[in-house]
C-alpha cells in the first residue's frame, strides 16, 4: 500500500555574505515579491514543460538527481491546478523521470501492453501548497510524498534558478526543512519504543569502571556505544529527553543525557513494525514530515485528492501560525 505524507520547509533570503540578515519577502528591492515570481514560474508550466536536466542546479553544480519533466496538472474541465490567493499558492504538479526503457506489463496477465522508451517520462502528481505570511522574513513549502519519492530537489532547483534571475548574486535565498512541534510530537508517539538510549562518543572518564582500555581513543572517549536501559519509563519522560536533546543541538551544545556528556544519541524506535535505531539528527526530522495516508480521499488514479490534501495542508499552517504567531 502506498503512503502519503506532507513534508515542511521554510524559506528564507540572507544578503550574501550576511546569512543572520534576512529580507522580507513581499518586498525586496522596490517590492519584489517572492510569492509572485513562484507563482509566475508555475504559471508558464501550464503550458511548457519544465525539463529539470536544463535548469537543475545544486552545491557544486548541475544536481545528480535523474533528470525530470514537470508541469502543472490539468483538470478535466480544461483548466489548471493551481490557485493563488494573496499569499497561498497552491496546486498539483505532475512530474516523472525519464531516460531508461522499461517493460510496463498488466499485472493480471504479466502480458506487456506497453515499452516505455528513453524519452518517455511516467507523470506523477504531487501536492504543493506555499504560504508567506505578510510583512514576514520567512515563508513556508509543504509538499507531498508518496513512499520515499517526491519533487523538492526539483522544484527547489527551479525556484531557486528562478529567483536568481532577480536577486543576481545579492542575496541567498534558503529552502530548508522546518521542524513543527505538533508533528514532533504526533510521531514519536507513535513511532517511540522506550527501552534502549545508545550513547555514542562518551568521555571514558565519566565511567569508574566497565570499560577496557582497548574501547577508548586517543581522545579520551569511548569507542563502544553505552547503552542506557528506559525500561518501565513512561513515553512522557523519554519525548522530554528527545527535546532537550534537540534544543542541545540547535545550540550546538554538547549532547547529554543523565548528566553524561556524548557526541550523539541514538533511540530505539518501531516503525512499520519493526525496531531501528535511529540518531539524534534523524529525530529531530521526524518534525518535518507528516503521514497523511488514512486521511486523504484517494480518488479513481489511485492518488490523493488534492481537496484532500489541501485540507490536511491547511491545519499544518494553522499550526505554522500558532507556533510562530504569523
Amino acid at each position: 500500500m502506498a503512503t502519503f505524507s506532507l513534508s515542511l520547509y521554510r524559506i528564507s533570503l540572507n544578503r550574501s555574505n550576511s546569512p543572520d540578515e534576512l529580507m522580507t519577502l513581499d518586498c525586496i528591492d522596490n517590492g519584489l515579491n517572492i510569492a509572485d515570481i513562484i507563482n509566475r514560474m508555475l504559471t508558464v508550466w501550464h503550458t511548457s514543460l519544465y525539463n529539470s536536466i536544463n535548469y537543475s542546479f545544486g552545491v557544486g553544480g548541475l544536481s545528480d538527481s535523474a533528470p525530470r519533466v514537470s508541469r502543472i496538472k490539468q483538470s478535466p474541465s480544461g483548466g489548471f491546478v493551481h490557485y493563488r490567493t494573496g499569499g497561498y499558492i497552491s496546486g498539483i504538479i505532475e512530474s516523472g523521470a525519464y531516460g531508461t526503457e522499461q517493460s510496463i506489463v498488466d499485472q493480471k496477465s504479466g502480458a506487456e501492453s506497453y515499452r516505455k522508451m528513453k524519452d518517455d517520462a511516467a507523470l506523477v502528481p504531487f501536492y504543493f501548497c506555499f504560504y508567506f505570511p505578510r510583512n514576514s522574513r520567512f515563508g513556508y513549502l509543504l509538499l507531498e510524498r508518496i513512499g520515499t519519492d517526491g519533487i523538492f530537489t526539483m522544484l527547489s532547483d527551479a525556484i531557486r534558478c528562478e529567483v536568481h534571475k532577480y536577486i543576481s548574486g545579492r542575496y541567498t535565498l534558503k529552502i530548508l526543512p522546518y521542524m513543527l512541534d505538533c508533528v514532533f510530537d504526533r510521531n514519536v508517539s507513535s513511532l517511540m519504543d522506550p527501552s534502549k538510549i545508545f550513547l555514542r562518543g562518551v568521555r571514558s572518564d565519566v565511567f569508574k569502571a566497565g570499560f577496557p582500555l582497548a574501547n577508548r581513543t586517543g581522545d579520551g572517549y569511548i569507542e563502544t556505544d553505552v547503552v542506557l536501559s528506559m525500561r518501565g519509563m513512561k513515553s512522557v519522560i523519554a519525548l522530554d529527553i528527545l527535546r532537550d536533546l534537540i534544543a542541545r543541538r540547535r545550540k550546538r551544545q554538547r549532547l547529554e543525557v543523565g548528566g553524561v556528556e556524548c557526541a550523539d544519541v541514538a533511540f530505539q524506535v518501531k516503525i512499520g513494525g519493526r525496531k531501528r535505531t535511529v540518531s539524534i539528527a534523524r529525530l529531530e526530522n521526524l518534525g518535518t514530515n507528516l503521514d497523511v495516508t488514512h486521511e486523504v480521499t484517494i480518488s479513481e488514479d489511485g492518488y490523493p485528492t488534492y481537496e484532500s490534501l489541501h485540507r490536511e495542508a491547511n491545519r499544518l499552517i494553522s499550526e505554522i501560525k500558532d507556533e510562530t504567531g504569523e
